[in-house]
């Protein structure tokens, strides 16, 4: 290529023009391949750096993943724990409801049937008395 540019004038000074150029594109080849060589090996330091990161990467990985089976293995037995209790407190809770309603309704059919005994014409006269008990209290407070 720059041979070519110089081709017209082949001497200078009884130096070879030709013999210039031709060590200036070997020194240009030299260069070429150097900077191509470390383009080269950068590109295979960053592919092994690459490997590198991704095989830590991929350890971290796997390290979180065992760390979250745990957790989440812990979580499970946690939530069949709690499905056991609110089953049992459901069903203790249910049977205290009908506990509750049982106690109820025999209370509701003992007053029924006292009520049914017991009528205002055969309650004594005695037990009720006859004038108010607080009167002479009341006298006092009014005066």
């Amino acid at each position: 290529m720059i041979a070519n540019m110089f081709a017209a004038n082949e001497t200078t000074d009884g130096v070879d023009i030709k013999d210039i150029v031709e060590v200036l594109d070997d020194i240009h080849a030299a260069i070429t391949r150097s900077i191509t060589k470390r383009f080269e090996n950068m590109r295979k330091d960053v592919r092994a750096c690459r490997e590198e990161l991704l095989q830590e990467v991929l350890q971290d990985l796997e390290i979180t993943a065992a760390t979250n089976a745990e957790q989440f293995n812990n979580l499970v037995q946690l939530e069949e724990e709690y499905y056991e209790y609110h089953n049992s407190m459901t069903y203790r809770w249910q049977e205290l409801i009908q506990c509750n309603d049982n106690i109820l309704s025999h209370v509701k059919n003992v007053v029924r049937d006292h009520d049914r005994g017991i009528s205002a014409k055969t309650c004594p006269a005695s037990i009720l008395p006859r004038k108010p008990l607080f009167s002479d209290f009341k006298d006092c407070l009014m005066s």
